[in-house]
């Protein structure tokens, strides 16, 4: 048998089983809550009231090659983050199985909503810039040379005060206790409370820190914590949830922390409590990502606090399928010893490739004109895995990148999950991967609104493309694992990054008024670095085409696989449930579907075959 026969076949079992949970490991339990007062510094001044003349010591703790200060890690961590491919075997063999190849065609040509330039270069690599949007408000943060910088906005992108170091900002309250930050921020608008949260870690000491809006108002004060780990927390990321907020990070372990989010938001004494997991073998990198609430409904009540991690086949024989790794967290704010993690629940995905220019490389992703590449990022979930209720089921949606032809293209592979009740098992509802031409895209952002519509916001970059941002998108009633809106340009680079160093996350978030997708990322117009804030909607449906498909020759038994197809004439897509019998077939079949797509006007889709 050849290799391309054999990579069909094992695709095509693959494609009957990536849909459904795997049992084959069941969840364990785990209460090992760590508990630690939380050191409150008190209430700042109103940030409408800020004086940007006032002076700070402003210690350097970052440049453009990165940290400047010793973290207390041990000597060589960061490459042990590196490591060889452990499974030889390892799928895919071949293309990405969920491949989506064409772009799609919805809204081509529409025009950004609002497109400024955010805060600017500050010397540092990386900029982790990130973003939330309220009911009227917009807050960008970035790294820079003395921390986390941070800048609070109008939704007509004008800004209401100036750029500030969130240290200076915490410190300013004066009294028992001060810190020197050193960045990595986060910021969320908590919709269930109505208030805002922005962090980083310092520089010295293990410390997060974290800040509360004191009203829905971010111009006004905020409560300032912190609290601190046993080693430093790196890639610290947050997510709202109705009993808590959540962090993890990667430490000497994978570490989750929960923080008693009802004192904090009352500027009361609080405790975290502290949680890990265990690590996947053979990675230095040990981050899982939280899953956020993003508005709409509360998640139901009980709902414990959930995060998660993906894992590849090819890091090594403890993991025989490509899969998402689910954990929750319920948490007992009185009685820590009543506190539960459990998991990991493991549903297999199709398979995926994250060996992006090998495993023991932090560049990977080419620009013109340079022997300098980007850095992929292949071993987490891109910040944010989203949660949305919808009554009728919940969702949740997540990204990261993959090798979409085992040739170092990077691509976005993308999920959603849901869960039809609390008391049911979560299970993958669609995936996809995104790849329609040969650049690389990467440094995902993904976000889904009340009304199912989900948006993915990314970098591109290539030979031939400067390091840019386009987003892409997709209306709820669309066939699964598709795209279907026209990738669109955010913004266009000029120029290359001087360093590979570029992200290490973005953000994009729904706005609470309208429904619309709001995000930041990076960009290059020198090779210095530029953030942009975005702002695009996707056009109401309207009465419209229905598709139709006519199939020709009979498909029984096997797997199967999704064919997106634009009806003749039409932005609309049809979508084609093929069915195989057998994986030779598929083979001979796969890229010349043997079917057509028709269009009656009618009000209400119909798919007949």
């Amino acid at each position: 048998m050849n290799l391309s026969m054999k990579n069909v076949l094992l695709t095509g079992a693959l494609l009957m089983a990536g849909m459904n949970p795997v049992s084959a490991q069941e969840p364990r339990e785990y209460r090992n809550a760590e508990v630690q007062e939380m050191v409150f510094f008190g209430e700042t001044v109103a940030y409408r009231d800020w004086d940007a003349s006032r002076s700070f010591p402003d210690e350097a703790v970052r440049d453009e090659k990165g940290l400047l200060i010793n973290t207390g890690r041990p000597p060589g961590l960061k490459a042990s983050r590196l490591h060889q491919k452990m499974n030889p075997n390892s799928l895919p063999y071949g293309d990405d199985p969920i491949w989506q190849r064409e772009f799609g065609e919805r809204d081509k040509g529409r025009a950004l909503d609002i497109t400024i330039n955010g805060q600017g270069y500050t010397s540092v690599n990386p900029a982790d810039p990130c973003l939330d949007v309220g009911p009227n408000h917009v807050i960008q943060m970035i790294n820079g040379g003395s921390g986390a910088y941070f800048r609070i906005f109008d939704k007509s992108g004008n800004a209401l005060g100036a750029q500030t170091y969130l240290d200076n900002f915490v410190n300013a309250i004066g009294g028992i206790t001060s810190y020197s930050g050193l960045g990595d921020p986060i910021v969320l608008y908590d919709a269930l409370a109505d208030r805002w949260l922005m962090s980083e870690f310092s520089s010295s000491g293990n410390r997060m820190i974290v800040a509360i809006s004191t009203t829905p108002d971010p111009t006004g004060t905020w409560y300032a914590y912190s609290f601190t780990a046993p080693s430093f927390p790196d890639y610290p990321k947050y997510a709202v949830w109705s009993t808590m907020y959540l962090i993890t990070t990667n430490e000497s372990q994978s570490a989750t922390y929960a923080l008693d989010r009802t004192r904090m938001l009352q500027g009361l004494s609080a405790t975290a409590q502290r949680f890990t997991v265990p690590d996947v073998p053979t990675l230095g990198f040990q981050a899982t990502t939280p899953i956020t609430h993003d508005g709409g409904p509360a998640p139901p009540a009980g709902a414990p606090g959930q995060f998660m991690r993906m894992a590849d086949d090819g890091w090594g024989a403890a993991i025989p399928n490509d899969r998402l790794e689910l954990w929750s967290l319920t948490v007992n704010f009185t009685t820590p010893a009543n506190s539960v993690l459990s998991g990991p629940v493991l549903l297999n995905t199709q398979p995926f490739d994250t060996e992006l220019c090998g495993y023991q490389a932090f560049n990977c992703i080419p620009q013109p004109g340079t022997a300098t590449t980007l850095d992929p990022l292949r071993e987490v979930i891109m910040n944010r895995a989203i949660y949305r209720n919808f009554g009728t089921h919940e969702s949740i949606a997540c990204s990261h990148v993959t090798d979409v032809t085992q040739t170092d293209r990077a691509g976005v592979r993308w999920y959603e999950l849901r869960r039809t009740a609390l008391a049911n098992p979560w299970a993958i509802h669609q995936q996809g991967t995104y790849s329609p031409d040969a650049a690389n895209r990467w440094m995902s952002s993904i976000a889904i609104n009340a009304n199912g519509d989900i948006g993915l916001a990314y970098n591109v970059s290539s030979s031939t493309v400067y390091p840019s941002i386009r987003y892409t998108g997709r209306y709820a009633s669309d066939p699964l694992g598709q795209m279907t809106f026209a990738e669109t340009s955010i913004v266009a680079g000029t120029s290359r990054n001087a360093s590979n160093r570029y992200g290490d996350y973005n953000s994009l978030d729904v706005d609470p008024a309208d429904q619309s997708f709001w995000g930041t990322a990076k960009f290059n117009v020198s090779t210095a670095w530029s953030t942009r804030i975005f702002k695009f909607s996707f056009t109401p449906q309207n009465v419209s085409v229905s598709p139709r498909v006519l199939l020709e020759g009979p498909y029984a038994g096997g797997g199967f696989m999704n064919d997106g197809l634009r009806s003749a004439g039409s932005s609309r897509w049809c979508s084609l449930s093929r069915r195989w019998a057998t994986a030779s077939r598929m083979a001979e079949e796969a890229n010349q579907p043997r079917h057509q797509c028709s269009r009656s006007r009618a009000t209400t889709p119909s798919l007949t075959g």
